[in-house]
């Protein structure tokens, strides 16, 4: 499970920290779900993050998905960048359905973080208009793209006119994502 969303740290009451659907979804409403999906990917900002309470137990999103059954968790460490952050979820996604078979989250992770640290402005370019290019052949085929990401079209033409001053071989773009939890449970790609 994806959810590319904006994200809130309560430093005071971890337990409140939260990422925006429709409505808030807190840590806390998470401790109450019976069961969770064996990888979920919050790309929001410090989503990555927790708290220590007093008896010295860390505190956050990581920690109640992975108590309630999820296998692996990624999350942001900081306030993310759009951009490389759709770039992160995007490469992993694909990555994680490349047909090869069984795949581990860990080794995707490590593959699309060196995939971004390699990223060249062709290569940036070219990711960006193979996602237009996506969009608009589910649109032909009427799949709607555009009832998940509202306006996601012109936003793609956006950042393909802003990746000129991007430098991929920052920490701040390819090492923003955390991946707790095991990493090494096998996925069937598709």
């Amino acid at each position: 499970m994806l959810l590319a969303t904006h994200g809130t740290l309560d430093y005071r009451s971890p337990m409140l920290s939260n990422i925006s659907l429709r409505e808030k979804l807190r840590v806390v409403d998470l401790v109450r779900c019976s069961k969770a999906p064996a990888l979920i990917i919050f790309a929001a900002c410090l989503s990555g993050l927790g708290s220590t309470t007093a008896a010295s137990d860390i505190t956050g999103f990581s920690q109640s998905l992975l108590s309630n059954g999820c296998k692996s968790f990624i999350g942001a460490f900081w306030r993310v960048n759009d951009i490389s952050t759709m770039f992160f979820t995007t490469l992993f996604s694909r990555h994680l359905r490349e047909p090869k078979g069984e795949v581990a989250p860990d080794e995707v992770f490590h593959s699309v973080q060196k995939e971004l640290f390699c990223m060249t402005h062709e290569q940036a370019k070219a990711h960006v208009q193979d996602l237009i290019d996506t969009w608009n052949a589910m649109s032909k085929e009427g799949k709607k793209p555009g009832r998940l990401v509202k306006k996601g079209d012109w936003y793609l033409k956006k950042v393909f006119g802003n990746l000129e001053g991007i430098d991929w071989k920052h920490p701040f773009h390819y090492a923003s994502m955390a991946l707790v939890g095991d990493g090494t449970v096998k996925f069937a790609s598709t």
